[in-house]
């Protein structure tokens, strides 16, 4: 695809195309990349801090944390690069020269250019903070609840049922750690629905605006 891209694009003499689209393809993953990373590995690591006093931290576990981060950067970084064409269309936008109805102060290219892209960065900025509070809550989970089933291979041959006795994994510290990533995604949930209320100022229809 990429050598197929190239060839076409200069063959109808226009190859500084294809090295802007391709390397704006690379910022776009490489920036939602690190940012995903950095907040889910962020989070487990301060959730393994919060939980320091009840067992020694271990090597495995801090690659296991890597392994999920990475896992959601590579998710996020493919999520970012199909909003390619909308991030071209805001860095490169040009105004339109009028206000926009209903908004004057603004021009009528930034619901055009603007609006859109900046949606998908808060929208993807949520879900970069959902995956982060869910991986947080997993491991307090798993760390509170470890060992509390109990398989006895006799109970199993009676037909019996395992022994289970969940604890509840959310302390006073966990909960204070889920509160601040749940404080952080309302502002995130209210700056979106500021944006998805502008975005009722246009349409897709034969009119511009509404």
């Amino acid at each position: 695809r990429i050598w197929t891209d190239f060839l076409w694009f200069r063959s109808v003499e226009t190859p500084q195309v294809f090295t802007i689209r391709w390397t704006n393809t690379i910022l776009l993953f490489a920036v939602f990349f690190v940012l995903s990373v950095a907040v889910v590995l962020i989070n487990l690591l301060v959730a393994r801090r919060l939980d320091a006093g009840k067992r020694a931290k271990n090597k495995q576990q801090t690659g296991l944390f890597v392994l999920v981060s990475i896992a959601v950067g590579v998710v996020s970084g493919l999520s970012a690069i199909n909003q390619l064409d909308t991030f071209l269309g805001w860095r490169n936008k040009t105004d339109f020269g009028r206000p926009a109805p209903f908004f004057e102060s603004l021009d009528a290219s930034f619901f055009v250019f603007d609006i859109p892209w900046w949606r998908f960065v808060v929208q993807q900025v949520g879900w970069i903070f959902v995956f982060g509070l869910m991986a947080a809550a997993v491991y307090y989970f798993m760390r509170a609840n470890s060992g509390s089933i109990k398989i006895d291979p006799i109970q199993l041959q009676r037909g019996q049922m395992p022994q289970m006795q969940l604890n509840n994994p959310f302390n006073a510290k966990a909960q204070s750690h889920l509160s601040a990533l749940a404080g952080i995604l309302f502002l995130v949930l209210s700056t979106w629905m500021v944006l998805h209320r502008l975005s009722f100022a246009f349409s897709d229809n034969d009119a511009l605006f509404t």
